[in-house]
């Protein structure tokens, strides 16, 4: 019997955890449309570009078009969490 209540256990927990995921991917794909600021490192400076994100990929992140330009910039949740990206302003 405690077989089949640890696979029950296992089922509830894979479950709460696909609905975490779905929950943060939901989060993750409703910045697309916003507008961030984006820290860009050259060799002995460092830049701040505008962008508005265009994409989400869920598992490897946004891409962003340049707001003055053409670039287009690749960011991933770390850059969130190094402080490399600010969210400027949400999607209207």
């Amino acid at each position: 019997m405690d077989a089949v209540e640890s696979v029950v256990a296992l089922a509830r927990e894979n479950e709460e955890l696909s609905e975490s995921i779905d929950e943060y991917d939901a989060q993750f794909e409703s910045l697309v449309g916003a507008r961030v600021s984006i820290t860009v490192r050259g060799k002995n400076r460092v830049s701040y570009k505008e962008a508005t994100v265009t994409e989400y990929t869920p598992g490897q992140g946004w891409e962003a078009q340049g707001d003055h330009d053409d670039s287009v910039y690749e960011f991933d949740f770390s850059d969130f969490v190094q402080g490399n990206i600010w969210v400027i302003s949400q999607k209207k």
